[in-house]
């Protein structure tokens, strides 16, 4: 068996055994001193957005040239910001605006880096529109899990579809692909110009979809060329597929492989156009030596999803990788030193059972695997202690198979009692997901990477052998997992109330989340429970309660998420936990002032100053214009309060004065010049 990459030079740092978590350089590990990657990470100091270049000391004869474009832009957006002397170690971007995500690249020679970075970066607003589909097998036996999951989305800011579709056994969809395309199509054609679906999730053995001739293989077996699985043809809604050629064979690996005219197997080796969905595939059909119904592994899966989204296990804050290959670890590079920092990646040199030495330092948020072939039996006992794995050896990119041979058993790492959540098979193009580092899904990452062609050369990196541009946006892409997971979990509030105080005013309630570096919380809502929550504060609020002066349906939803301050090697963002939700209802009976408990307004009308009195202690008082807007708001433990009226223009004003044992009473008082 050979494995998938080839040696190509880089410029960095020397190998401990085990793994250390400072970096220590040592340019005669790489005889060209730097001819494929530049390392970079960012961090805010003093609202000043620096760029450190780590390994600029090893490279003294060349410039470091310092590029800058908005976050999603295309090749002709470089604007070449800085020339730098070469050792030049750092520099900072003095004109970027804070809550705006920028891409630099990082260029000497040839070398290139990336980072996707800014100053508070603002990831609290709407994700936008994500498609599920579901194998309609499970619709049943999993139905409290599929909820769990759909508000799990909801709470991460997506507006979710469901779409249930028909099982086909085995590896091969057939015709029920086309259909199934056709769904997705109108669910996306559907929906508004400006808010397509952005992320596509395939839950169970949903129909696979096979595209590719004879272009060379991933890994150079020729055994693996052919019709390859091939999710992308779901998430390219508008790309060209045809089923006019052949590719026939002696020996392929799966008899899916052969295509041939008409099958119903796509011709196309790469991606026809830029896809319009990120995508992720949870599958676990055929994994036969788990000894486990499929369903189990399913609800596994998504129970330790759930578990991680609200920081129920697990929150690893580093990286690593095996170095192995130059290319892979050139993938490594580029995207781990940007999303921990270069003291915050481990690196790891022996093959002795990898995933004991993972346990015993990790958790890692992302481990990259980059030559060696791990032993499924170490897998059993250590697990793998990775949020995202990537590995990128021999074969393993099918995927779309069963489990013989150990070809379609990477799937099965998902399903065993492990913090893995997504796998990567990177080859050698998805190997840079540096975006993760700002708070970017891992779908959205792959998917910057995966759009990088020939007519669209997204990024700049110099090309080798099994490097080259024959292996860009290839068709066989695939991430396992669900691709809208983050990597900075933020631990959310609990014990939310939505408590209506009027038909014009709701009170908000919760308990604080107990992460640290909070900065607030933002509050969103929504016409249904799993409807579009628009957010409805523009600045965090700090306080555990929000009152709504707009709310006039009792049929509104409510979401919370606490908002944390995300330090990381791109900046700074604003991270929002999982939300959670509460609908509105009516808590207390509000009474007219003349009840059992006595409170007097005095002067009243009044024009300086207002007097508040009852036997009672009160513990809240709220003041609305006659337009149902709060005007005023203060805690109290008294039973009196003088409020002066200044700026109060003329008219009439309702107070609700909330007691200690939530009794509400309701009065109202008019202001005169």
């Amino acid at each position: 068996m050979r494995f998938l990459l080839v040696s190509i030079s880089f410029c960095f740092f020397s190998i401990l055994s085990i793994a250390q978590e400072n970096f220590t350089y040592d340019a005669n590990r790489y005889s060209d001193n730097g001819s494929r990657v530049c390392l970079v990470e960012a961090h805010v100091d003093a609202q000043n957005f620096v760029l450190s270049f780590p390994d600029a000391a090893l490279n003294t004869t060349a410039m470091t040239q310092v590029s800058r474009r908005q976050k999603g832009g295309e090749a002709d957006d470089w604007v070449l910001l800085a020339e730098l002397d070469p050792g030049t170690e750092s520099w900072i971007d003095s004109e970027i605006i804070p809550g705006i995500a920028y891409e630099y690249q990082i260029k000497r020679n040839s070398a290139t880096g990336y980072l996707l970075g800014g100053i508070d970066v603002d990831q609290t607003n709407y994700q936008g529109r994500l498609i599920l589909v579901i194998d309609e097998s499970i619709q049943q036996t999993l139905s409290p899990q599929i909820r769990q999951l759909k508000k799990d989305l909801t709470g991460e800011g997506y507006l979710v579809t469901e779409l249930y579709v028909p099982r086909v056994e085995g590896w091969f969809g057939g015709s029920e692909v086309i259909d199934i395309k056709s769904e997705i199509q109108a669910i996306y054609n559907q929906a508004h110009e400006l808010d397509k679906p952005n992320h596509l999730f395939l839950l169970g053995h949903v129909p696979v979809p096979r595209s590719g001739l004879d272009l060379q293989a991933p890994d150079g077996h020729v055994e693996s060329l052919g019709a390859r699985g091939a999710d992308t043809f779901y998430a390219d809604i508008d790309g060209e597929f045809t089923d006019v050629d052949t590719y026939e064979a002696a020996n392929l690996n799966h008899p899916e492989a052969q295509n041939l005219p008409n099958d119903l197997k796509w011709d196309q080796d790469h991606i026809p156009s830029t896809l319009e969905m990120a995508f992720g595939r949870v599958d676990f059909a055929d994994l036969n030596s788990l000894s486990a119904p499929e369903s189990t592994l399913l609800i596994n899966y998504l129970d330790r999803l759930h578990a991680y989204r609200h920081g129920q296990t697990w929150m690893g804050r580093k990286t690593g990788f095996y170095y192995g290959y130059n290319n892979s670890n050139d993938g490594s590079f580029r995207t781990l030193v940007p999303i921990s920092g270069k003291d915050g990646v481990y690196e790891f040199y022996s093959n002795d059972n990898f995933p004991q030495q993972i346990q015993s330092t990790g958790p890692y948020q992302i481990f990259m695997q980059n030559r060696f072939v791990p032993d499924h039996i170490e897998w059993n006992t250590s697990g793998m202690d990775a949020t995202i794995f990537s590995s990128d050896q021999s074969y393993w990119g099918f995927w779309c198979s069963e489990e013989t041979g150990g070809i379609g058993r990477i799937r099965g790492l998902l399903a065993k009692p492990t913090k893995c959540l997504s796998i990567l098979w990177t080859t050698t193009a998805v190997n840079i997901f540096h975006q993760m580092g700002i708070g970017e899904t891992l779908g959205n990452a792959c998917k910057r990477i995966m759009d990088h062609a020939i007519d669209n050369p997204i990024y700049e990196k110099p090309e080798a052998d099994w490097d080259d541009r024959d292996w860009w946006n290839r068709n066989h892409m695939q991430v396992l997992g669900d691709p809208t997971l983050r990597i900075n979990q933020v631990l959310p509030i609990s014990n939310l109330r939505a408590e209506s105080w009027s038909s014009s005013l709701l009170h908000l309630g919760w308990d604080a989340s107990v992460d640290t570096d909070i900065v607030g919380y933002h509050i969103y809502r929504a016409d249904t429970e799993f409807g579009f929550y628009e957010r409805i504060t523009s600045e965090p609020v700090e306080e555990t309660e929000y009152l709504d002066d707009t709310f006039d349906n009792f049929n509104y939803w409510y979401m919370v998420r606490a908002v944390k301050r995300e330090v990381t090697g791109s900046g700074t963002y604003l991270n929002p936990s999982v939300g959670l939700f509460a609908q509105a209802e009516i808590a207390f009976s509000t009474q007219e002032v003349g009840s059992a408990i006595h409170l007097s307004t005095f002067p009243n009308p009044a024009s300086e100053y207002i007097e508040f009195k009852t036997e009672k202690r009160m513990h809240r008082i709220i003041i609305q214009n006659d337009a149902g807007q709060v005007i005023y708001s203060t805690h109290l433990d008294d039973n009196f309060l003088r409020m002066q009226l200044d700026g109060l223009i003329s008219g009439q004003y309702f107070a609700l004065v909330q007691f200690e044992d939530k009794q509400i009473l309701q009065t109202s008082f008019i202001v005169e010049p």
